[in-house]
């Protein structure tokens, strides 16, 4: 990723906060269920030191506070992090690091991160998204990891978007054939290296409304972090996105499947 894509990507998940922020609290129950079962798993205790790469508003941070000693919580957005925050204080947590950080630029050694962490957790993040960061990702936990990750995702207009453009949609699986998708290559690495797992699957489906010209600036965004995007491409982007617009307001289904993995090293 170059400076330019790095920059694309912080605007893009500073453009998306609010919505991240939204969705986090309308979500309460899934948060709390999950943070329970990493618990009841033995993922954490009351003594550990955890650490979640891109944390968004707070969505596991500040839950997982308020159940270990410690969590260092990391993520490219300023936006993201001040919601983090906002979150954090009214739930009272104050054992909580925010950084602002892009987890393909940390360096370990720099931070001495390498098995520094009880939990390390990347939750649905693009941060880990090939094997250098995975690796890394593994290496930061000295006992534990939690991995989510979409396994299958349809998106009615994005994909419709990138046909038209004629670019790649998923441009960050940067894993070796057959796999297309972390989640189904981690299981492959933790089955070579002898680990005991746990992996499940989550069907979802969802359904997003926008102005058109917040879906230009939305699909735009998004492309950028990966593309480098001509003039042509930019109005082509508006123009197709013109043309399936009903009312000014163009809307995307979403059908996909979630997987996670959640281990103990042993």
């Amino acid at each position: 990723m170059n400076t330019e894509q790095q920059k694309a990507s912080q605007s893009f998940w500073n453009s998306r906060a609010h919505h991240f922020d939204q969705k986090t609290a309308e979500r309460s129950a899934e948060r709390e269920a999950l943070v329970s079962r990493l618990e009841a798993g033995g993922l954490i205790s009351s003594e550990s030191q955890v650490l979640d790469i891109g944390c968004g508003p707070g969505t596991y941070a500040v839950p997982l506070a308020e159940r270990t000693r410690w969590v260092t919580a990391l993520d490219v957005s300023s936006q993201m992090l001040g919601f983090c925050k906002e979150r954090a204080v009214l739930a009272g947590v104050k054992n909580l690091t925010l950084l602002e950080m892009d987890w393909r630029e940390t360096n370990l050694e720099t931070h001495q991160w390498e098995g520094a962490f009880d939990l390390a957790m990347a939750s649905m993040s693009p941060g880990v998204h090939n094997m250098e960061t995975l690796d890394k990702f593994m290496k930061a936990s000295r006992k534990a990891c939690y991995l989510s990750a979409f396994v299958r995702r349809n998106d009615s207009l994005g994909d419709a978007l990138h046909r038209h453009l004629q670019v790649d949609s998923r441009p960050y699986d940067g894993f070796p054939a057959p796999y297309t998708n972390k989640i189904d290559y981690t299981d492959h690495v933790l089955q070579q290296q002898g680990y005991s797992f746990s992996r499940n699957h989550f069907d979802r489906r969802w359904e997003q409304s926008m102005s058109l010209e917040e879906a230009i600036d939305h699909y735009t965004k998004r492309l950028l972090m990966s593309h480098s995007l001509t003039k042509e491409q930019h109005k082509s982007i508006a123009d197709f996105l013109q043309t399936q617009a009903v009312d000014n307001v163009v809307t995307e289904i979403t059908d996909a499947t979630v997987g996670e993995l959640f281990w103990i090293k042993g």
